[in-house]
């Protein structure tokens, strides 16, 4: 299993696949199922990085059950809290926090432990997917505070990136205060080597920017973003870090740049699965779409990801309610504009949707 850990380390996760596939395999004939348990985690964290979502969490699924039979109650809490974060990405919020949130029901108490840091970055993952801002608040805290006693330098830059995130919501600390602690979440998780939390810290650094009016700043935080993901090799990471600089272009009026950007996106991920990553580059061209009258391209692109998202992942779902109230708008519907907002609570609104329509 050495060579699939080096190759996991270097983001060669084809390689890592078919080492851990290998691993599995011996435990089973020599009957070592503690190895093969710990084979099958490492394999759902590789088809996690590998943008197959689906894939991980079956995979992910038998690690859990194979450790519950061998007694291995830490072991069954990873690949738990390993599945809730596959359950992040995959669009399937809720179902991930359900599991978390049994999970740690389930636990007889909360001694701090990389398990339980573990259990409770999920959960502030999951809550931020889903929009839940107070239970991602308080999870995030909690998930620094286990990290801060265990020494774990990895799950406190998480944590610190999604404090940034989610603090000026709460006037709990300003612009740049969440700024600095979104700063200080990239530089600690580059020291670490997880370059996945460095892009999305850089990336949330750049929506403070824009969300601030700093337009030029939010572009240039995007292109870090990407240059960073980039070298992590994640086909939907990538994607999503191109569509982001796409949309920068086009928050600073270069709509043909922006587009050029985002369908290159949308090559990038007609391969894979639909999932949280993989839409956004639809919804951008989407919402560019509208902007230049491709009214019927822009209701396509809406079609094609919404059904997945519109539950499951509050950003997105702002992206959908907005550009499908305005194409209605636009073709002079203004009861159908309303009733993309049927239901919907102020507190649910993104930043750049009218609190007229709710």
């Amino acid at each position: 299993m050495l060579a699939a850990d080096q190759a996991a380390a270097v983001f060669a996760h084809s390689d890592a696949e078919l080492h851990y596939r290998t691993a599995i395999e011996l435990a089973q004939e020599t009957g070592d199922e503690a190895r093969r348990a710990e084979a099958l985690t490492k394999l759902g964290d590789s088809l996690t990085a590998s943008s197959r979502y689906g894939e991980a969490l079956d995979v992910l699924g038998q690690a859990a059950m194979l450790y519950r039979e061998l007694g291995d109650r830490p072991g069954e809490i990873r690949a738990l809290a390993a599945t809730g974060i596959v359950h992040s990405y995959h669009g399937t919020a809720k179902e991930g926090l359900a599991l978390i949130k049994a999970t740690l029901s389930s636990l007889d108490s909360e001694e701090p432990s990389p398990e339980l840091a573990r259990l409770y970055l999920a959960l502030t993952h999951l809550s931020f997917r889903a929009g839940r801002d107070t239970e991602t608040l308080a999870a995030s805290e909690r998930t620094a505070a286990i990290a801060r006693e265990i020494g774990d330098e990895r799950i406190l830059a998480q944590a610190e990136m999604r404090l940034g995130t989610v603090g000026r919501r709460f006037n709990l600390s300003g612009t740049e205060e969440s700024m600095a602690l979104l700063r200080q979440a990239r530089t600690r998780a580059g020291a670490v080597g997880d370059l996945s939390t460095a892009s999305v810290a850089l990336n949330n650094l750049a929506y403070a920017c824009l969300l601030d009016g700093r337009l030029q700043d939010n572009l240039e935080y995007r292109k870090l973003s990407l240059e960073v993901g980039e070298r992590i090799d994640e086909p939907a990471r990538h994607a999503f870090g191109l569509c982001m600089v796409g949309q920068a272009h086009y928050f600073l009026g270069s709509f043909n740049g922006g587009r050029a950007l985002i369908e290159r996106a949308i090559e990038l991920v007609r391969g894979l699965p639909l999932s949280v990553c993989t839409a956004y580059p639809m919804l951008n061209a989407a919402w560019i779409a509208s902007a230049q009258g491709r009214w019927d391209e822009a209701t396509s692109y809406l079609a094609e990801c919404s059904p997945l998202l519109r539950n499951q992942d509050a950003q997105a779902a702002g992206i959908v309610r907005f550009v499908g109230a305005e194409l209605h708008l636009l073709r002079n519907r203004p009861q159908a504009a309303l009733a993309t907002y049927a239901g919907t609570q102020p507190d649910q609104l993104q930043p750049w949707e009218p609190p007229a329509l709710c």
